[in-house]
This record gives structure tokens, C-alpha cells and sequence, in this order.
């Protein structure tokens, strides 16, 4: 399958024609107003970054579920801290396989 445009570019245009309808079109937009639209917009994107970022670290690296240490908190077969609820405890894991 082809298309016209990939999705950032088709972002792109979306935001152009958002742009000319609030100039052009309705009046409603003024350049002053775009810089505090701008800095909200780089603030996500710097959030969304930060994490992707942290994630591909933590998965290079291995870090996760399986190499936090047992909970002290735990009653029979499950971890018992609310963020890790129902996980199994370390003695259930399976071996860990590198493929």
C-alpha cells in the first residue's frame, strides 16, 4: 500500500491549514498568541522524548520487573505494594532467555 503522504507529513499540512483558518479564516488567531502555544507544544514534546528515551535505556539495559529485588512485602505467592499488584514474586519468574 502507498499513500499520498507519511503521517508526519500529512501533520504538517494539518497544521498549516490550522494555521491559515486561524489567520485568515476566522481572525481568531494572532501572532502573539503562537508563542505560548509554541512553548506548551515543546514542553509535551520534551516530556515525550524524555520518557522514550528512559524506556529504550531501561530496555538496553534490562532493567524491569524481573531484575527489581524481591518486595519485603509480601504475603505468599505475590508482590503486595500497590504499583506492583499481582506480579509474581522473583521464585515464580521464568529463567530469563537471550535470544
Amino acid at each position: 500500500m502507498t499513500g499520498v503522504m507519511t503521517p508526519t507529513e500529512s501533520a504538517t499540512v494539518g497544521v498549516i491549514h490550522v494555521l491559515l483558518l486561524g489567520f485568515l479564516g476566522t481572525g481568531a488567531l494572532r501572532v502573539k498568541d503562537l508563542f505560548p502555544v509554541e512553548m506548551d507544544a515543546d514542553a509535551v514534546t520534551g516530556i515525550v522524548t524524555t520518557s522514550s528515551f528512559f524506556g529504550w535505556i531501561m530496555a538496553r539495559e534490562k532493567i524491569g520487573p524481573r531484575s527489581l529485588p524481591p518486595s519485603p512485602v509480601c504475603s505468599s505467592k505475590t508482590v503486595q505494594t500497590p504499583h506492583l499488584q499481582g506480579w509474581p514474586v522473583r521464585s515464580e519468574w521464568p529463567a530469563d532467555r537471550d535470544h
